[in-house]
């Protein structure tokens, strides 16, 4: 996620992800759908990894 703001913020038209069929990547295509379906910004999904790592570090 954060290669692909990253990308994003410098105007990088796409972004190649090779999972290597990493187990906790396997579902990365699914995730990256749902977040363009809802339509997020760079900044709202920004927003969510930090929410997501304060949560994770209590």
């Amino acid at each position: 996620m954060i290669q692909w703001i990253a990308a994003s913020q410098a105007c990088r038209p796409f972004v190649n992800y090779y999972t290597f069929e990493a187990a906790s990547l396997r579902r990365l295509e699914e995730v990256i759908q749902w977040i363009l379906l809802h339509g997020w910004t760079v900044g709202e999904l920004w927003d969510m990894l930090v929410e997501y790592s304060t949560q994770m570090l209590r």
